[in-house]
Order: C-alpha cells, then structure tokens, then sequence
C-alpha cells in the first residue's frame, strides 16, 4: 500500500493515508505492532457568518505502555501538514482531557445540553400536524438543505455537503466514519420536515420513540437525537408536532441541544425541567490573518488590534497564529494589517483565550472577558465585541 506519510519518530512507525478528505494516522512499534491511531477529517464549520474550513479531530488513542513518548503530539505535527495543504483555519475535537488539549492551544467553546420535561408542559403550543415524513426513498438532499439554513448564524456546526442515507443500526450518525454525514433511517427513526410558502425545507425534527406496554396502557418517551430550525415559528411547529404524540408517550427529551438554545428558551414551566450540561467540545485556530479576514462583519464602520500568542507546546505552526493584526471593518467586510511585534494592541490573548472569545463562549462580552484568562485589555474594545457578537455555538454531530 502506498501511504500518504510513512515515517520514523522516536523509533515508532507513523504512516498515514486518506480517503475522501479522511487522514488516518496508525502508530506501529518496531515489530509492526499497532499501538495507536489518531484521524482528522476536513469538513466545513460555520464562523462567525462565514463557511470555513476545519477539521474535525478523532479516535486520538495511544496504548498506556506507550504514553508520554509524544506520539500524541507527532500525530498533531503530521496533521499541520493537513490543515496547511488543505486550508483548514479551525480544528474541533471532543477532548478526554480539557487540561491537556489546553497545552496544545486548545479551548473549551461548546458544551453538550439535554433537556427533559413531561409532554404535558408543551400544553401553551398549539399541536400541529402539517410536517412531511421523509423516508429513504426520499433522499437527504431536503434535509441537507434545511440543516445548512439552520447553520448560518451558529458558530462552529458542520455544514453538511453530500450527505448520505442507511438503514442500518447505526451507534449514532455522523461522520464516525470519516465519510459524509450519514442520516440514519433505521427501525424507529422519524425525520418530519417543515417547508416556508416557497416550498423550501426550512427545518425538521429527527426523534425515536421508546414505548413500554402495561395491560392496554402505553408509557413511553420521545426522544429528540435533531431539531433544526430558521424562525420561531418554524421551532413552535416542530414542538405543536411532538405534542401530537400527547396521551401516547409521557416525557420528552431533547438529547442535544448546544447549538440551539432556543428551545429552551421557549419552554416555560422550567420546575418540572430537567437540564444537564456536559462540557463536550474544544477548538483552536490556525491561520489567525486568513480567519480575520474571512468572518462576515457589521455594517458600521469600527476597528479593533489583536495580538494572539500560541502555546509552548503547540504542535501546529506559530508563524500563522501568533502576531498583531489591525482590523478595519465597514459593509460586512474586513481589511487585515499586520503590525509590528512591539505593537500595543487594544486585546491581547493566547490562542485558548481567542478561541473562547471569537466563539462567543458562555457570552462573552467586554465585562466578563476581564475574568477570562489569558486575556489582556489594553484599550478600547467595544468594536472587537461588536464584531463577535454572540451565537449559538455547539456540534450536532459526533466524530
């Protein structure tokens, strides 16, 4: 097999290959034994109202006999090589451990939200019926079309481009795989999708039910895996649907809701609520000037400096994500100067700090980005603030 890197380190074997924007890295000791593996696949996230490249990095797994050698790190070290050829500005993962991504310039931006409550207390939303079943035999392409409505004032969600269909059992869909995001229509999965006056899909509900039988009662659950929306209204319809279900199940549960608050937000008897947060997702930058000037910003004239310095330890190229930047911005757009090093700039932060503040992390705003740490305000940064405004921030898919 021909291997896209096939290389010594520290007298282990590191060889990679690639499969449709997959790169797969496996670790071989010196009698060609496996003893660990890492992958990153190149999708693309939405950021700060741009669609940017990323990737998404995976199945990071080193045998404990063989930890503390730095293989974790090499692995890193080949995947810059990645993200450099392919333009990747952004890197996601779902860490083991937040302190020691954080040595590699990585940042806690998203969490991973359950919400679970009686049917009941959907009673203040109308019911409706009016959603259409998609089935296998209708393809993803509507469903695509509303997901990716859904992304474009969210931050860090993949966009999904090509997405695929199974009938099998599957742990959970995504892209565990490496391929395109897969839609699972396997027993007992139900996608209902809502369309605007145009005809075009502009959200929908993914969900399974768990029925148990008592004599010739039902007691059961409905559980949420996707909710996809682009207005309130689109939101009400989805929940007024769940509500058809009244009288046949008893609870609801909404298993991931980070990147859409909203439907929290909406709900009202928060005393028979259950909520469960989990810290899930981290990210960290790689080109700071080609991001800069990639995001979509306001209308209004403003400017901002930013110096962003990278970790000790960071295994990917500081020559790209530390430095000082001067950011002028009017009309949506954004022009990029790089400055001198010994430039005092308005904000200065280290790469986890950046990534929080940019991902709109907990809400950050002026006031509180003072208590974050890593952080250095030097001068006037209303317009950094005004340029990252917060939004809904998460992951739907796991990787």
């Amino acid at each position: 097999m021909s291997y896209l890197i096939d290389e010594k380190y520290n007298g282990f074997i590191f060889r990679m290959e690639e499969i449709d924007g997959l790169y797969l890295i496996r670790i071989y000791d010196e009698n060609d034994r496996r003893i660990g593996r890492c992958k990153g696949n190149v999708l693309t996230a939405s950021l700060n109202g741009a669609k940017v490249k990323a990737m998404a990095i995976g199945a990071v797994f080193i045998e404990p006999e063989f930890r503390r050698f730095g293989l974790a790190k090499h692995c890193f070290e080949l995947l810059d090589r990645i993200i450099k050829d392919t333009g990747c500005l952004v890197s996601y993962l779902h860490p083991f451990s937040f302190n020691y991504y954080r040595m590699f310039g990585y940042e806690r931006i998203a969490d991973h939200r359950i919400i679970e409550f009686p049917i009941e207390k959907l009673d203040f939303i109308p019911r409706y019926h009016a959603l259409e079943r998609i089935s296998l035999e209708d393809g993803t392409k509507d469903l695509e079309q509303a997901h990716n409505r859904f992304c474009l004032k969210r931050n860090a969600i993949f966009l999904r481009e090509g997405t695929l269909a199974t009938t099998e059992p599957t742990i959970c869909s995504g892209y565990t795989n490496g391929g395109p995001f897969t839609y699972d229509f396997s027993k007992g999965i139900l996608y209902y999708l809502s369309r605007d006056e145009n005809g075009s899909p502009n959200g929908y509900i993914m969900f399974r039910k768990e029925l148990r039988q008592e004599h010739h009662h039902l007691f059961g659950t409905i559980h949420v895996d996707e909710i996809v929306f682009d207005s309130m209204d689109v939101l009400r319809r989805l929940l007024g649907f769940i509500r058809m279900y009244d009288g046949e199940v008893d609870n609801v549960i909404f298993h991931n809701v980070g990147m859409a608050p909203e439907v929290e937000l909406v709900l009202r008897d928060y005393k028979y609520i259950r909520l469960t947060s989990v810290p899930d997702l981290c990210a960290r930058f790689h080109d700071m000037a080609t991001l800069l000037e990639s995001f979509e910003y306001p209308d209004a004239p403003g400017s901002f400096t930013l110096r962003v310095t990278d970790c000790e330890k960071s295994p990917f190229s500081k020559d790209l994500t530390s430095g000082a930047w001067r950011v002028d911005y009017k009309d949506g757009k954004g022009t990029i100067t790089k400055l001198d090093n010994d430039f005092v700039c308005d904000i200065e932060a280290n790469m986890p700090a950046i990534t929080q503040l940019i991902h709109g992390f907990m809400s950050y705003g002026l006031c509180s980005a003072l208590y974050c740490d890593g952080v250095k305000i030097n001068g006037k940064c209303e317009d950094f603030f005004r340029a990252f405004p917060n939004r809904p921030c998460g992951m739907t898919d796991l990787f």
